[in-house]
């Protein structure tokens, strides 16, 4: 304004005077101003600078706050790359897990299929020693059976000799009868008589000691008894080859007593053919029935010991049922420590402790390389 002012020209022919108070009024004028405009820009100035002390605090926080954000970040990253690895070791350790209760469920399977067998064999071995019982219970009848038809088999034997005994005595009457005829006949058949006579006392007595014999069967030597009654066929062939005078009107009669000793040993060899097939019979029944004896003792001491290994398979199959609920407690512990914990070595711990608590035979080396 004052440039402008002193800029005017000369030749506007004003009066200096008004000129110069005009001037001077100007240069008031804008000395006010300028010292109202220098005011003004001080205080505007004094503003601005505090705005600006402002913004420089400001911008400090901010910066602060950047650095504070950008380790926050930092963190928050290492954090997500801990949890990555939390869950990498997580997962591996899951993985482990699901392998070891495969594994016992593998053997779970395998023990029930063991049992199964087991208990078809114990079915197996009580239905056999049922049936052994019973075939037993049948021997024992048929033994008991068989022993009375020996005891009235021997019974009939002794009745037989009794009757063999009786046809004895009733031979010798006859006998001594015809011995008598013969000395009132004939004296000079007396000697060939006496001889008969002996021989049939001989025969007689042989008969008796035979009839003892008999009644005491099972220490009977047969053979004693056949040599014997070859022995007394040929002395009576002997008589029967004899020319004396009077024995050719009694040959009839020595051929019947020749015929009652021949039907005489037929029956006993009859009879003794019986006794030996009955003791026979008896002592393979014995023999049998000391062999089905030891076969139930056998099979009893197999059953007994099938019960003490299905009862080792039922302890053995609760325990693998108890590890098994276990493994699903680890299972869900480990689970739930996972979702809460923040520390992979602690996680792994508790993995441990829960494993040991399970008494599952799991080495620790595992883990850590898990």
């Amino acid at each position: 304004m004052l440039c402008l002012t002193l800029s005017l020209p000369f030749h506007n022919h004003l009066d200096t005077n008004e000129l110069v108070v005009n001037l001077i009024t100007q240069v008031n004028q804008n000395t006010k101003n300028l010292a109202d405009f220098q005011a003004q820009f001080a205080e505007t100035n004094l503003r601005d600078n505090n705005q600006l002390l402002n913004m420089i605090k400001s911008n400090e926080s901010l910066s602060q706050e950047l650095i504070n954000l950008n380790n926050s970040v930092g963190m928050e990253h290492q954090a997500i790359q801990e949890l990555s690895a939390f869950m990498y070791h997580k997962n591996s350790v899951t993985d482990a897990i699901v392998m070891i209760m495969r594994d016992l469920e593998k053997i779970i399977i395998a023990d029930k299929a063991s049992l199964q067998k087991t208990n078809a064999l114990q079915e197996e071995i009580y239905q056999e020693v049922i049936n052994n019982t019973e075939q037993i219970q049948r021997l024992e009848k048929r033994h008991d059976i068989g022993r009375d038809i020996m005891n009235k088999n021997f019974l009939t034997l002794q009745t037989a000799l009794g009757n063999h005994a009786t046809l004895n005595e009733d031979f010798k009457e006859w006998a001594q009868s015809e011995i008598q005829d013969f000395s009132q006949e004939n004296n000079s058949t007396t000697a060939q008589v006496c001889v008969l006579q002996k021989e049939l006392r001989t025969l007689n007595q042989k008969m008796r000691e035979m009839e003892a014999k008999m009644n005491s069967m099972k220490r009977c030597s047969c053979q004693g008894h056949n040599s014997k009654l070859k022995e007394l066929e040929h002395k009576m062939e002997s008589f029967r080859e004899c020319e004396c005078h009077g024995y050719n009107s009694h040959e009839s009669r020595i051929e019947d007593l020749e015929q009652g000793i021949v039907n005489f040993r037929g029956d006993f060899a009859e009879h003794r053919r019986h006794f030996v097939q009955h003791e026979r019979s008896l002592q393979q029944f014995e023999a049998y029935l000391n062999q089905h004896s030891k076969n139930f003792s056998s099979h009893q001491d197999d059953f007994a010991a099938y019960q003490t290994l299905f009862a080792d398979h039922q302890t053995r199959l609760e325990k693998i049922e108890e590890e098994y609920a276990i493994q699903g407690i680890v299972t869900h512990e480990f689970h739930k420590k996972y979702v809460t914990h923040d520390d992979l070595e602690d996680v792994v711990s508790e993995v441990k402790t829960l494993l040991n608590k399970a008494n599952l035979n799991v080495q620790e080396d595992s883990i850590d390389n898990i």
